[in-house]
């Protein structure tokens, strides 16, 4: 078994830590990328709706909400069911494979999510400069989703290969995540699109 999937599986609690500090970066990380887009970003780039993609955290994020009800819920809850899946798969099962499945597809999606940040605050922070960026666009929201599922395919299939060549389940795990979420986004892009061509 690989490193990376022995440590997760037989250190159960530094696990649960682990995802709750990227589960939290990931949400305030939003919340700077949210501020920087309002205050430097909507004068040259708009997405046709909420910066966040995820629907139940829209609210919290476009009024910058720095303690969610709706955030530590989902923390707690998410830490929760890790605990549970480890107890069945690795605990009770002994099958620590799925184990690592389970959280390839949580951290490997998760991965995705910080190189948006990081390209977002990247751009977002040198908007200040006039010299930056002239001119502004203005994407459809089917468009935002569709760009998010075509990353979104392109990190499954990154992952794909290196589950091939590894044979690791923490990837084959990232690699049906990305793909399931790009899905939804794909989903979502073409009904969004579609509503636009009727209204």
């Amino acid at each position: 078994m690989p490193f990376l999937e022995a440590f997760l599986a037989n250190n159960i609690w530094a696990t649960i830590l682990i995802w709750a500090l990227v589960y939290i970066g990931d949400y305030y990380l939003t919340l700077f990328g949210a501020r920087l887009y309002k205050e430097q970003g909507k004068e040259h780039f708009t997405y046709g709706g909420s910066y966040e993609l995820t629907p139940v955290f829209q609210k919290d994020i476009d009024s910058l909400n720095p303690l969610s009800t709706k955030f530590l819920f989902f923390l707690v809850l998410s830490s929760g069911l890790i605990f549970i899946l480890w107890y069945l798969a690795v605990s009770f099962l002994g099958a620590s494979g799925l184990f690592s499945f389970a959280m390839g597809g949580l951290f490997l999606r998760s991965a995705v999510i910080y190189v948006r940040h990081a390209r977002s605050l990247a751009l977002f922070s040198q908007l200040g400069n006039d010299q930056a960026v002239n001119g502004r666009v203005d994407y459809s929201r089917w468009v935002t989703y569709h760009l998010s599922a075509m990353e979104l395919f392109s990190f499954a299939l990154l992952y794909l290969g290196i589950f091939l060549l590894s044979r690791g389940w923490f990837f084959l795990g990232g690699t049906l995540a990305c793909s399931v979420l790009g899905i939804q986004h794909w989903r979502v892009s073409h009904k969004v699109r579609q509503q636009t061509v009727s209204g």
